[in-house]
């Protein structure tokens, strides 16, 4: 623009200068013609006439050359105008396009400035990699510890020790007679000659285990009946059999009075849970020395508080699911649960008891917890098996379910 505006001065000036040449030329010739010498001699012969004819063409000319350069000169100045309209209207391009990849080189220069390198990624995987095996290393060495600090199983005292002999060996016939035999209670109790309310059969088979722990623990007592801890563990097993015992008995809902709980295992079972009772009153009372405030404070007796509630409530949960069963749709004496862990596995209310007694075990640390949990185990997984076929017998749909038998997505 500033190029634009000087070369336009230019031009104008050089017409400026070139108009006056011309008038000065016309006011020159005018007082030529009007001198008496002019007026007397003729126009064509003069030689002052042939001289002025000749200096008015020879101005002319020069007129005319001096207007010619000035179009010329207009002429190159537009086209070095153009010529520098373009280059920066190419420059002011050449510019906003340089912006662009600037802007872009940035944009991706800031975003993979955000992601992180390969080498940190190493950096934090082989982190996170040495802090889990020290914290696998810790956990271990926490549990190793929690279990050394246990007290022995095995003591000086005879009784005790024959106690866990007979322990061990009902576990073993627990298992054989249930895999032979599903125990006659509820839908495998039909068959029986003897049988008796469900009611009233699981009140019997569950009623050794609050009897028999109450005289052994408070009545006949021990060294430690009297502390913190012991009591506390005590007051666990009171309020679990408070509710299987006598409030789950009380709320099951049978179908139309029929009875299907056999006599025998309502009390051939006490043989079990009397000596559930009497190993779990013992241990808290005398023989779980290692049963103190700083036996609780530790984190593995706090998980398996959690897992044992956990289960608890997985128990309640699901006796209330098949509570509700009936009345079943048409007035149907079975139907399938719905809901929980029903919806995974056929026998989720033994998956659940399982739970409990398994955080109960490690809760103790002792063989009245392991006793309680494998006679679970010898008893309810036979059970299960027999059970989920019974559900694939008795209703074609169930196969499509696709449920585990015990444990969800997995057997």
């Amino acid at each position: 623009m500033w190029t634009h505006t000087l070369s336009s001065g230019r031009s104008e000036g050089r017409l400026h200068r070139v108009a006056q040449d011309e008038e000065q030329d016309t006011k020159t010739q005018r007082r030529r013609s009007k001198s008496p010498s002019s007026r007397r001699a003729p126009k064509n012969s003069s030689p002052g006439n042939l001289q002025r004819m000749w200096t008015h063409t020879l101005s002319s000319g020069r007129s005319e050359d001096r207007l010619h350069r000035v179009e010329q000169d207009d002429e190159d100045t537009k086209i070095y105008n153009d010529d520098d309209d373009e280059e920066e209207d190419t420059k002011i391009y050449n510019d906003d396009e340089d912006d662009d990849v600037n802007n872009d080189t940035s944009s991706s220069t800031s975003i993979s400035s955000l992601l992180p390198s390969a080498d940190d990624i190493q950096v934090v995987v082989s982190k996170v990699v040495e802090k889990a095996r020290k914290i696998s290393s810790d956990t271990r060495r926490e549990v190793e510890t929690y279990v050394n600090s246990a007290a022995p199983w095995v003591t000086k005292h005879k009784l005790w020790n024959r106690v866990l002999q007979w322990a061990a060996a009902l576990v073993l016939v627990c298992f054989v007679a249930e895999t032979i035999s599903p125990t006659a209670y509820g839908r495998f109790g039909d068959s029986s000659s003897i049988t008796l309310d469900s009611r009233i059969g699981w009140w019997l088979m569950e009623l050794p285990c609050s009897v028999v722990f109450v005289y052994q623990f408070f009545v006949v007592g021990g060294p430690r009946s009297h502390m913190y801890v012991p009591r506390c563990m005590a007051a666990i097993f009171c309020c679990h059999y408070l509710y299987r015992g006598w409030v789950f008995p009380y709320m099951i809902n049978t179908y139309a009075g029929v009875k299907n709980f056999s006599i025998v295992p309502a009390v051939f079972s006490w043989i079990v849970t009397c000596t559930h009772a009497y190993l779990n009153a013992k241990w808290f009372s005398t023989w779980g020395t290692h049963l103190d405030r700083r036996w609780v404070r530790t984190r593995c007796f706090k998980v398996a508080a959690a897992t044992y509630y956990v289960g608890l409530i997985l128990i309640i949960w699901h006796d209330k699911i098949l509570r509700d069963l009936r009345p079943c749709p048409g007035g149907k004496r079975y139907c399938i649960p719905e809901g929980g862990l029903f919806d995974y596995a056929t026998c989720a209310q033994y998956t659940a008891e399982l739970i409990a007694w398994f955080g109960f075990w490690a809760m103790s640390c002792g063989p009245n917890g392991a006793f309680i949990f494998l006679v679970s185990v010898a008893n309810l997984v036979p059970r299960s098996v027999v059970t989920h076929n019974w559900y694939l017998s008795k209703f074609d749909s169930y196969r499509s379910l696709g449920r585990s038998r015990l444990v969800p997505g997995l057997w």
